[in-house]
């Protein structure tokens, strides 16, 4: 029982591969030496090996089954198999104890990552919980000074005798209302119990000029960041140099080629360029950079610089040396000149002739007709005057002008029934694709 596995799997190899000497040539039943001829000794020959074989391989399956009755009878190998099964019994367990404790382990950190996440989760909504109960807190003391202020302003008539005065100081107290915080309302409504219309005055004036910087300060920066768009995107304005000639070419050109006409600051630039006066070897004017000097023109203070006023004068000089014609603009858009005295056959209507006259008339006073597209600061001035002054506000789309720089009343109730349109069809998109 002490032999080693190496020893008894070597002894039943042995035997398991032993292969008897035996060969049986004694046992032949018949002898080929009496045969008659060749072919008999050969036949008897054939007979008197298949029954060697025959008895050979019954030699070896005795020996088989002798060494088999040994293995299995054998305790060695008895307690052999039973280690190797206990060997992978514990192998199976040991992996199985493994996969149990990392799954332990997955589940202990998935479980402290959630409780840290709702932890987390918690602590956001508290802070924000905390953050809307002051929010509507100061709402509610915002709500009281303003209401304070306003019944203070009713009760006083007003600070003043003044019709026309007083008209302003009902308008100015929205303003005030908008403006200054709830500390400052309390302050201003403690200020007007003793002082009385010099604090009211004062609030008034601070309002506006506070307004008024903001305006400023939107309008500063607005332009300082065109200035820079067209200076980093158009080299070209940096190279090519806009001299007045040019910019009257300009004004003269957009006029011309108005709105619609089939790559439009193309065909301007090359208008430009045409009839233009540029330095040796300098560079012309592309699309980019008229459409730019364009906008910039549109943000400018014509009377800053006399642009509008040069034009003016410059298309009355040229309309007194040619008085007698007519400039009309035909359905290429091309500019003929036809004499007053020579009729005049032209297939169109006479609200159409008038119209054209009309517009060439416009060309001769040097203004430029394009619409401005709304930048994304002027959709935001917007949107916030919207929802700072609801419908139920007197005079609303002038004091929402007022916080749009650049933009007049007219523009601003367009540009919000333009938004109203997009948002009616992006419902009614989303309404027809759910019905499908």
């Amino acid at each position: 029982m002490s032999s080693s596995r190496e020893h008894v799997e070597s002894f039943y190899s042995f035997w398991y591969e032993f292969k008897s000497w035996r060969e049986y040539s004694y046992e032949d039943e018949e002898d080929k030496e009496k045969c008659q001829d060749r072919d008999e000794r050969r036949y008897v020959d054939k007979m008197n090996k298949a029954e060697r074989l025959r008895k050979k391989k019954e030699e070896m399956s005795r020996i088989r089954q002798l060494v088999d009755l040994a293995y299995n009878a054998d305790p060695r190998i008895a307690k052999f198999k039973q280690e190797d099964k206990e060997r992978k019994l514990a192998m199976k367990k040991a992996k199985q104890t493994a996969a149990q404790q990392r799954k332990e382990e997955e589940e202990k950190a998935l479980r402290e990552l959630q409780e840290a996440k709702d932890k987390a989760e918690a602590e956001e909504r508290a802070k924000l919980e905390a953050k809307r109960l002051e929010r509507e807190a100061q709402k509610k003391i915002l709500k009281k000074e303003r209401k304070t202020f306003r019944d203070t302003c009713k009760a006083n008539n007003y600070f003043t005798q003044d019709k026309d005065e007083m008209l302003k100081h009902m308008q100015a107290i929205e303003s005030i209302c908008e403006t200054l915080s709830a500390i400052e309302l309390e302050e201003l409504n403690k200020n007007l119990k003793n002082n009385g219309r010099q604090a009211f005055t004062k609030a008034l004036n601070e309002s506006e000029s506070r307004i008024e910087e903001e305006k400023k300060s939107v309008l500063e920066s607005y332009t300082q960041r065109v200035t820079n768009q067209l200076e980093t995107n158009n080299p070209a304005l940096r190279i090519a140099e806009w001299t007045n000639d040019n910019l009257h070419l300009l004004i003269k050109a957009v006029n011309l080629f108005p709105a619609g006409t089939n790559q439009r600051w193309e065909v301007v630039a090359n208008f430009i360029n045409q009839h233009g006066s540029f330095p040796e070897n300098s560079k012309k004017f592309n699309a980019k950079a008229v459409l730019a000097k364009a906008k910039d023109l549109q943000n400018t203070d014509f009377s800053k610089n006399n642009l509008k006023e040069a034009a003016n004068k410059q298309a009355f000089d040229n309309l007194k040396k040619d008085k007698r014609n007519v400039v009309l603009v035909d359905e290429t858009g091309i500019s003929k000149k036809i004499d007053e005295e020579k009729p005049i056959k032209v297939k169109k209507s006479k609200q159409e002739i008038t119209e054209t006259v009309n517009g060439s008339q416009n060309l001769a006073n040097g203004d430029i007709k394009m619409e401005k597209p709304w930048t994304a600061t002027e959709q935001q001035l917007l949107e916030q005057a919207l929802k700072t002054y609801p419908a139920s506000t007197a005079e609303r789309w002038d004091r929402i002008a007022d916080c749009v720089p650049e933009r007049s009343k007219k523009d601003c109730m367009k540009r919000y029934k333009e938004l109203v349109e997009i948002v009616k069809a992006k419902k009614a998109a989303q309404l027809a694709a759910t019905s499908k």
